[in-house]
């Protein structure tokens, strides 16, 4: 099922969807950019934004973005896949030219120990190859973690390589006496070491063991390291240098703040809203904080685990979580003692771990006749970040967006629609007219108690197309939700939704709304041409099946239509 809201001008569709199978591996974690990275638009209507843009969106262009960001397997596109070829490439050139490992074992060791600044800089949350790149950590992960096993593999070859040599000429034993080659021993011990703890069956089953593991590693591997051979001194300082100076960063960009939880029952989510001190500014839509409780009750090492959530409010929006209750007197509805109109952020946890479980049990458990679920409780926590989501371009430079998401990724959604329809550009500039958001959930029921912070969005539509909001469903509506408040703009319907057909819509809704003044006949008497449209993008957060369906949806829009609303791109949390 799929529930579907729209704004034009802004207009918002929400839909859901029951392929529970389909779309059971949401997200929740950002979709991810650094908070020192300044927000910037895009030039509107100007000859450069218009050059750019059609080459951008030219057909070789557009053909070779479409073939690059295919899967393979799972997370690996054929752009990622041509990416670690090249690398691995360019290590084997290196460690083979003019030589072999048995001749010159050594060589690959240099290879190992030049590449640690840039493996510990990509491991990094404030990573410095994030900033020039634009990109957030958790977009870099994957190379890290592969740039990290061909380092472990150069290790072991250097290593095999002076084994296999003096095992030849009868001595080993003399050679591994000195202390620096008793060094190069512990240093290759932790790298296996290193490899073997961070396969994916222990980071997502035993995370703290694992993050333990490599804590311990690395700080004995850099040291064995240095003491191995003086001459990789230098690389050892700036990957330690570079782990310190995040270290700090992570701390700077840290506060102790008191967070009230609450249950949402239908859609078995906290709802966290950080209150003491009330942090209302700082971030962008799309950005996630890494939060860590500070308490007992989720067991002795509870307070240790550090978790990412996406933020469900956009920066100095108003109280959107008071939306979740109708209590008035909800601590989210409760401006500041400055008389300060803005909200705070907001964070939906879902259960999908012990964790996770553990904070809804707490939130569950404690009486509060001010929550939406009956119960709530305050708590301190540690909240660290924003991160993510370094998008050079934001959604508020185009001039209509379409936001499918699956499941807790709503949290992304809420928080870009709120910035959306506060910082969007007026219409008559080509700015933001058109507005989709595609939910797709598993049951009906999950939308029940988001109905009102759905209605308080669509009352801040400035179309006077839209119908007031009124207590008036269809019947069939009210058979799907039980919900008798079900507000005009906002459509409930079951089965997968059709992304292209929906897409469409969206491109022809943008196209209609542009200033008529500003259109041309394009001679083919099927479009018009506007030298102030921003065009459309589609953002998606959810499953690898969800993103792969957004993709063909805009791979399957026909040019002319692209070329009428100014282009059509992807973006993926």
């Amino acid at each position: 099922m799929f529930l579907c809201s729209h704004y034009v001008s802004k207009r918002l569709t929400i839909q859901y969807t029951d392929h529970a199978d389909e779309l059971s591996r949401t997200r929740s974690t950002p979709a991810s950019d650094v908070t020192l990275l300044s927000q910037h638009n895009r030039s509107r209507g100007s000859t450069l934004h218009k050059l750019s843009r059609r080459l951008y969106d030219s057909y070789p262009i557009s053909a070779l973005r479409y073939w690059l960001y295919t899967p393979l397997v799972a997370s690996v596109t054929i752009g990622r896949a041509c990416l670690m070829l090249f690398y691995f490439g360019a290590l084997l050139f290196a460690a083979l030219y003019r030589t072999n490992i048995f001749v010159n074992p050594g060589r690959a060791s240099g290879i190992a120990v030049s590449q640690l600044p840039f493996l510990f800089a990509l491991a990094t949350k404030n990573s410095v190859i994030g900033l020039f790149l634009s990109v957030g950590y958790e977009r870099l992960s994957f190379f890290h973690r592969y740039m990290g096993r061909l380092v472990v593999l150069a290790a072991n070859v250097h290593a095999i390589g002076f084994i296999y040599k003096w095992t030849q000429a009868g001595t080993f034993t003399q050679h591994i006496q000195p202390a620096e080659i008793r060094w190069g021993l512990v240093a290759l011990v932790s790298f296996d070491i290193l490899f073997f703890f961070s396969l994916s069956v222990f980071r997502q089953k035993v995370y703290q063991f694992f993050y333990a593991t490599h804590f311990v590693a690395l700080i004995v591997a850099l040291i064995a390291i240095g003491n191995h051979r003086v001459e990789y001194l230098p690389y050892v300082i700036i990957a330690a240098a570079l782990y310190v100076a995040d270290r700090i960063l992570r701390i700077v960009r840290s506060r102790i703040s008191t967070a009230h939880i609450e249950t949402i029952p239908e859609i078995g989510t906290t709802l966290v809203r950080i209150t003491r001190p009330r942090l209302n500014a700082g971030w962008r839509p799309g950005q996630h904080v890494r939060v860590r409780v500070l308490s007992f009750k989720l067991g002795w090492l509870g307070w240790v685990d550090v978790h990412p959530y996406t933020i469900a409010s956009a920066p100095l929006a108003p109280y959107i979580a008071a939306h979740f209750s109708s209590d008035p007197t909800s601590p989210a509805a409760t401006p500041d003692v400055n008389g300060n109109d803005y909200g705070e952020l907001v964070l939906m946890i879902k259960k999908s771990g012990d964790w996770t479980h553990k904070l809804y049990d707490i939130a569950k458990t404690s009486p509060s006749e001010k929550s939406l679920g009956g119960s709530g409780t305050d708590i301190k926590m540690i909240v660290e970040g924003p991160y993510g989501n370094n998008a050079c371009v934001p959604l508020t430079s185009f001039s209509g967006a379409m936001i499918v998401v699956g499941g807790s990724g709503i949290s992304f959604a809420l928080s870009a629609i709120q910035d959306l329809l506060q910082n969007a550009s007026p219409v008559q500039s080509g700015g933001m007219s058109t507005i989709e958001l595609v939910w797709c959930v598993r049951s009906a029921r999950a939308v029940k108690p988001l109905i009102p912070v759905f209605k308080y969005l669509l009352s801040q539509s400035n179309d006077e197309a839209l119908m007031p909001l009124n207590d008036t469903t269809s019947e069939d509506t009210q058979t799907q939700t039980d919900e008798p408040f079900f507000p005009p703009g906002l459509s409930l319907q079951p089965g997968r939704p059709k992304l292209s057909h929906l897409l469409e819509e969206v491109i022809d809704r943008t196209t209609a709304r542009l200033p008529d003044e500003k259109a041309g006949d394009s001679g083919e008497g099927r479009q018009k041409t506007f030298s102030d449209a921003n065009g459309v993008v589609l953002a998606v957060c959810g499953p690898g099946a969800l993103a792969e369906d957004c993709r063909r949806a805009v791979g399957s829009i026909e040019r002319w239509k692209k070329e009428a609303v100014g282009s059509v791109e992807l973006v993926e949390e």
